[in-house]
Protein backbone atom coordinates (compact mmCIF):
# COMPACT_ATOMS: atom_id res chain seq x y z
CA UNK A 1 0.00 0.00 0.00
CA UNK A 2 1.77 3.13 -1.21
CA UNK A 3 -0.12 5.66 0.84
CA UNK A 4 0.57 7.25 4.17
CA UNK A 5 -0.99 5.67 7.25
CA UNK A 6 -0.20 8.14 10.03
CA UNK A 7 -1.99 8.24 13.37
CA UNK A 8 -1.52 11.38 15.48
CA UNK A 9 -2.47 11.29 19.16
CA UNK A 10 -2.98 14.20 21.54
CA UNK A 11 -0.70 12.84 24.24
CA UNK A 12 -3.15 11.77 26.94
CA UNK A 13 -2.78 8.86 29.33
CA UNK A 14 -3.83 5.29 28.53
CA UNK A 15 -7.48 6.00 29.30
CA UNK A 16 -7.63 9.27 27.36
CA UNK A 17 -5.95 7.80 24.31
CA UNK A 18 -7.75 4.44 24.52
CA UNK A 19 -9.76 4.81 21.31
CA UNK A 20 -6.78 6.11 19.33
CA UNK A 21 -4.58 3.27 20.58
CA UNK A 22 -7.36 0.77 19.86
CA UNK A 23 -7.56 2.05 16.27
CA UNK A 24 -3.78 1.64 15.91
CA UNK A 25 -3.66 -1.89 17.30
CA UNK A 26 -6.69 -2.95 15.24
CA UNK A 27 -4.66 -2.31 12.08
CA UNK A 28 -1.79 -4.58 13.12
CA UNK A 29 -2.09 -8.25 12.09
CA UNK A 30 -2.04 -11.08 14.61
CA UNK A 31 1.52 -11.76 15.77
CA UNK A 32 2.61 -8.53 14.11
CA UNK A 33 5.69 -6.50 15.01
CA UNK A 34 5.99 -2.88 16.15
CA UNK A 35 9.15 -0.80 16.05
CA UNK A 36 8.78 1.12 19.31
CA UNK A 37 10.73 4.40 19.56
CA UNK A 38 10.81 5.96 23.07
CA UNK A 39 13.85 8.12 22.26
CA UNK A 40 12.06 11.36 23.23
CA UNK A 41 12.16 10.14 26.85
CA UNK A 42 15.95 9.95 26.95
CA UNK A 43 17.18 11.66 30.11
CA UNK A 44 13.85 11.11 31.89
CA UNK A 45 13.33 8.45 34.55
CA UNK A 46 10.59 6.89 32.38
CA UNK A 47 13.05 6.05 29.61
CA UNK A 48 14.32 2.84 31.21
CA UNK A 49 10.81 1.58 31.97
CA UNK A 50 9.36 2.55 28.59
CA UNK A 51 9.33 -0.99 27.22
CA UNK A 52 7.47 -2.25 30.27
CA UNK A 53 4.96 0.58 29.83
CA UNK A 54 4.35 -0.46 26.24
CA UNK A 55 3.91 -4.10 27.23
CA UNK A 56 1.25 -2.97 29.72
CA UNK A 57 -0.45 -1.00 26.94
CA UNK A 58 -0.59 -4.14 24.82
CA UNK A 59 -2.14 -6.03 27.75
CA UNK A 60 -4.74 -3.31 28.19
CA UNK A 61 -5.79 -3.81 24.58
CA UNK A 62 -5.48 -7.59 24.73
CA UNK A 63 -2.76 -7.62 22.06
CA UNK A 64 -0.02 -9.56 23.81
CA UNK A 65 0.50 -11.38 20.51
CA UNK A 66 2.27 -8.31 19.15
CA UNK A 67 6.07 -8.31 19.29
CA UNK A 68 7.90 -5.11 20.28
CA UNK A 69 11.29 -4.13 18.92
CA UNK A 70 12.46 -1.27 21.14
CA UNK A 71 14.71 1.35 19.53
CA UNK A 72 16.77 3.37 21.98
CA UNK A 73 19.41 4.46 19.44
CA UNK A 74 18.84 5.20 15.76
CA UNK A 75 20.84 3.00 13.41
CA UNK A 76 20.20 1.17 10.17
CA UNK A 77 19.86 -2.15 11.99
CA UNK A 78 16.42 -1.06 13.19
CA UNK A 79 15.06 -1.50 9.66
CA UNK A 80 16.75 -4.84 8.94
CA UNK A 81 13.65 -6.70 10.15
CA UNK A 82 10.10 -7.24 9.06
CA UNK A 83 7.89 -4.75 10.87
CA UNK A 84 4.19 -3.92 10.59
CA UNK A 85 4.19 -0.53 12.30
CA UNK A 86 6.22 2.22 13.92
CA UNK A 87 5.26 3.81 17.24
CA UNK A 88 7.01 7.10 18.11
CA UNK A 89 6.33 8.05 21.70
CA UNK A 90 6.25 11.33 23.58
CA UNK A 91 8.82 13.23 25.60
CA UNK A 92 11.19 16.00 24.55
CA UNK A 93 10.46 17.08 20.98
CA UNK A 94 13.79 18.82 20.48
CA UNK A 95 15.89 15.84 21.60
CA UNK A 96 13.88 13.43 19.46
CA UNK A 97 14.10 15.52 16.31
CA UNK A 98 17.78 16.28 16.83
CA UNK A 99 18.61 12.57 17.15
CA UNK A 100 16.65 11.75 14.00
CA UNK A 101 18.28 14.51 11.94
CA UNK A 102 21.75 13.52 13.09
CA UNK A 103 21.22 9.79 12.59
CA UNK A 104 21.90 7.52 9.63
CA UNK A 105 18.23 6.59 9.34
CA UNK A 106 16.72 10.02 8.59
CA UNK A 107 16.05 9.34 4.91
CA UNK A 108 15.01 5.73 5.51
CA UNK A 109 12.52 6.70 8.21
CA UNK A 110 10.88 9.32 5.99
CA UNK A 111 10.68 6.89 3.07
CA UNK A 112 9.13 4.16 5.23
CA UNK A 113 6.44 6.50 6.57
CA UNK A 114 5.76 8.27 3.28
CA UNK A 115 5.26 5.02 1.41
CA UNK A 116 2.83 3.36 3.72
CA UNK A 117 4.09 1.77 6.91
CA UNK A 118 1.55 2.31 9.68
CA UNK A 119 2.97 5.01 11.96
CA UNK A 120 1.75 6.28 15.33
CA UNK A 121 2.99 9.58 16.73
CA UNK A 122 2.02 10.52 20.28
CA UNK A 123 2.70 14.03 21.63
CA UNK A 124 6.35 14.73 20.66
CA UNK A 125 6.12 11.82 18.24
CA UNK A 126 3.19 13.57 16.53
CA UNK A 127 4.89 16.98 16.50
CA UNK A 128 7.99 15.79 14.66
CA UNK A 129 5.88 14.32 11.84
CA UNK A 130 4.57 17.79 11.01
CA UNK A 131 6.11 20.92 9.53
CA UNK A 132 7.05 23.96 11.62
CA UNK A 133 7.93 23.20 15.25
CA UNK A 134 9.34 26.63 16.15
CA UNK A 135 6.56 27.44 18.66
CA UNK A 136 7.11 24.27 20.64
CA UNK A 137 8.02 24.97 24.30
CA UNK A 138 10.77 22.32 24.22
CA UNK A 139 12.78 24.70 22.02
CA UNK A 140 12.66 27.69 24.38
CA UNK A 141 16.11 28.86 25.39
CA UNK A 142 17.89 26.63 22.88
CA UNK A 143 20.01 27.53 19.88
CA UNK A 144 17.71 26.06 17.28
CA UNK A 145 19.43 24.12 14.52
CA UNK A 146 16.25 22.32 13.51
CA UNK A 147 12.96 24.21 13.48
CA UNK A 148 11.22 21.93 10.99
CA UNK A 149 9.76 18.51 11.52
CA UNK A 150 9.77 15.68 9.00
CA UNK A 151 6.98 17.45 7.07
CA UNK A 152 4.92 14.37 6.30
CA UNK A 153 1.53 16.04 6.87
CA UNK A 154 1.04 18.23 3.79
CA UNK A 155 2.41 21.32 5.49
CA UNK A 156 0.42 20.94 8.72
CA UNK A 157 2.08 21.41 12.10
CA UNK A 158 0.87 19.54 15.18
CA UNK A 159 -0.07 20.93 18.60
CA UNK A 160 -0.78 18.11 21.11
CA UNK A 161 -2.16 18.57 24.65
CA UNK A 162 -4.40 21.29 23.19
CA UNK A 163 -7.33 22.85 25.01
CA UNK A 164 -9.87 25.57 24.27
CA UNK A 165 -7.45 28.30 25.40
CA UNK A 166 -4.78 27.16 22.95
CA UNK A 167 -7.21 27.34 20.05
CA UNK A 168 -7.47 31.13 20.34
CA UNK A 169 -3.78 31.81 20.97
CA UNK A 170 -1.79 32.91 17.89
CA UNK A 171 1.42 32.12 19.77
CA UNK A 172 0.41 28.44 19.83
CA UNK A 173 -1.19 27.87 16.43
CA UNK A 174 0.52 27.76 13.04
CA UNK A 175 -0.90 28.83 9.66
CA UNK A 176 -1.80 25.16 9.08
CA UNK A 177 -2.46 23.42 12.39
CA UNK A 178 -3.69 20.08 13.66
CA UNK A 179 -4.43 20.79 17.34
CA UNK A 180 -5.15 17.69 19.41
CA UNK A 181 -6.73 17.62 22.88
CA UNK A 182 -5.33 14.79 24.97
CA UNK A 183 -8.28 12.48 24.28
CA UNK A 184 -8.23 13.02 20.53
CA UNK A 185 -6.53 11.59 17.50
CA UNK A 186 -6.59 11.76 13.72
CA UNK A 187 -5.69 9.47 10.85
CA UNK A 188 -3.73 10.98 7.95
CA UNK A 189 -3.63 9.31 4.55
CA UNK A 190 -3.13 10.55 1.01
CA UNK A 191 -6.91 11.00 0.89
CA UNK A 192 -6.97 13.49 3.77
CA UNK A 193 -7.38 13.75 7.54
CA UNK A 194 -10.11 11.92 9.44
CA UNK A 195 -10.99 12.01 13.13
CA UNK A 196 -10.45 8.88 15.21
CA UNK A 197 -11.48 10.22 18.59
CA UNK A 198 -12.32 13.42 20.44
CA UNK A 199 -12.56 16.85 18.85
CA UNK A 200 -9.36 17.80 17.04
CA UNK A 201 -9.06 21.30 15.62
CA UNK A 202 -7.78 21.55 12.05
CA UNK A 203 -7.17 24.93 10.44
Amino acid sequence: MNTRQIILAGGGNEQQSFRVDEFFFSRIPKNGTILYIPVALRGHKLFESSQEWFQNLLRLHKREDIKIIPVKHFDKEMFNRDIDAIYIGGGNTWNLLKEIYESEVYDILIEKIKFGILTYGGSAGAIILGGDISKNPDLQGKEINYDKGLNLLDGYSVVPHANSVDLSDPNILYSKTIALPEDSGVFVTDKGISTISGEPYIS
